[in-house]
């Protein structure tokens, strides 16, 4: 195998486009695939809920921890020397709606993706407030 490096030398302003290209393709790649970064933290509104989803494979669930405090939803998922993907480990927090009562909270571990589903607040009681 041969470890030479060839040097190049662009026209001004050729080397910008390259770059814009080759990152706008990987961005529109990402798009169409849906790929996310493992250990990332995506969400959406899925009608009554609000479903947060993190790509944890090669993860066995005794290393996920998931807890309610001060209003957020903290994740934490220690390295795991089990699985093949290489990171760190992970530590995320979501702001949780006001309102939201956390025991409600459900989270599943299936396929190497934590979803995790929030209950967004409805409150359509009609209250009378007294006028003092």
């Amino acid at each position: 195998m041969n470890n030479t490096t060839t040097n190049f030398l662009f026209p001004s302003g050729m080397l910008d486009i390259v770059e814009n290209t080759v990152s706008e393709t990987i961005s529109n790649l990402k798009t169409k695939f849906n790929l996310q970064k493992v250990g990332s933290l995506t969400s959406k509104i899925e009608g009554e809920f609000i479903e947060l989803n993190m790509i944890i494979p090669g993860v066995p669930v005794e290393k996920i921890s998931l807890t309610a405090q001060d209003g957020f939803i903290i994740i934490c998922v220690n390295k795991s020397d089990t699985t093949k993907f290489d990171y760190e480990g992970v530590n995320e927090r979501y702001q949780i709606p006001n309102g939201v009562d956390v025991s409600s909270i459900k989270a599943i571990h299936k396929d190497g993706v934590l979803t995790i589903t929030i209950p967004k607040k409805r409150d359509h009681r009609v209250v009378v407030i007294p006028i003092e």
